[in-house]
C-alpha cells in the first residue's frame, strides 16, 4: 500500500478563507482527466473504497453525498508541498480527504494512486515571503521561484498560498504529479 496524503476539502482554521472550499479535491482529479460528474466515478469511488465499505466505515451514501458535494471546475492541482521530505520520485500516494472532522473519521480515497513524478525540496521565507529552492551541491545557496507561479501549481491564488503559509520559515518538499511542471 502506497503513503496516503489527506487533502484539505476546506481553508483551515486561521485562514482568512476559513471553512470556505479549496476545490484541491477537484483539482487533483481534473489533472488526472477524471470526469467526477460521471456515474462511472461513483463506481470508481466505491472500488477504491471497497474495504472501507465491508468494515461498515463508510457507506454508499457518504460516497453518493462526496461526489454530488463537488463542485465543477476547470482549474487543476499539480503538485502539494508537505513539511517533510519524505518522497521521492517514482513512488505513489493514495490521495484522501476525511470524511468528516479531520483526525476522527475515516477517509475517502478519491482517485486512484499517484505517482511522484518530481520533488523538490523547498524553503519559504519570511522575508518578503520568498519561495526557494535549495541549488544542488551548493551550500547555503538558493534560487528564487516566482511566488505566483508555485501557489498555481499548488491550487491557490496568491493571497491563498501566503496565508496558507503563514507560520514562516517553513521548510518541506514539493512533491508533483504533473511532469510538465518545471522549476
Amino acid at each position: 500500500m502506497s503513503k496516503i496524503i489527506t487533502f484539505s476539502q476546506e481553508f483551515q482554521k486561521g485562514h482568512m478563507k476559513q471553512g470556505e472550499k479549496t476545490l484541491f479535491v477537484e483539482k487533483i482529479i481534473n489533472q488526472r482527466g477524471i470526469n467526477y460528474k460521471s456515474p462511472d466515478y461513483l463506481n470508481m469511488l466505491i472500488s477504491l473504497n471497497s474495504e472501507k465499505l465491508n468494515d461498515k466505515k463508510l457507506s454508499i451514501w457518504d460516497l453518493v453525498d462526496f461526489q454530488n458535494d463537488l463542485i465543477v471546475t476547470n482549474e487543476i492541482k499539480s503538485h502539494t508541498i508537505r513539511g517533510s521530505a519524505r518522497f521521492k520520485v517514482g513512488e505513489m500516494f493514495t490521495p484522501a480527504v476525511w470524511k468528516g472532522k479531520p483526525y476522527t473519521e475515516c477517509q475517502i480515497i478519491f482517485s486512484p494512486d499517484i505517482e511522484v513524478v518530481k520533488t523538490w525540496n523547498v524553503v519559504i521565507q519570511k522575508d518578503n515571503f520568498q519561495v526557494t529552492l535549495p541549488i544542488k551541491g551548493k551550500t547555503n545557496e538558493f534560487s528564487m521561484l516566482s511566488n505566483g507561479v508555485v501557489a498555481n501549481n499548488d491550487g491557490l491564488e496568491l493571497l491563498d498560498f501566503k496565508d496558507w503559509f503563514n507560520k514562516l520559515p517553513f521548510t518541506g518538499q514539493i512533491i508533483c504529479f504533473n511532469p510538465e511542471i518545471e522549476y
